[in-house]
């Protein structure tokens, strides 16, 4: 089933694509200056033992993030 969501809930394992970006300018700015753009395929690799931060795999790289951050970004999950 593919559904819209928020990058936080992705889960370990779970991929998706980048939909839209919808935090302040600077943060936002920051974001797509590593790789978060819009059509962008990006993978769950893991996350922290409290479920915070989680890494993400997307344009040959693993990035880190917090889910306040995250949170923010809107993807359509996908499966490859």
């Amino acid at each position: 089933m593919i559904k819209n969501s928020t990058l936080d809930s992705l889960s370990p394992g779970k991929s998706g694509k980048i939909l839209e970006i919808t935090c302040q300018e600077d943060m936002k700015r920051r974001l797509k200056d590593m790789g978060f753009v819009r059509d962008t395929l990006i993978t769950c690799e893991g996350e922290g033992i409290h479920g915070d931060p989680k890494a993400y795999f997307l344009r040959g790289c693993v990035v880190a993030l917090r889910n306040s951050d995250s949170r923010h970004i809107l993807i359509r999950e996908v499966d490859i």
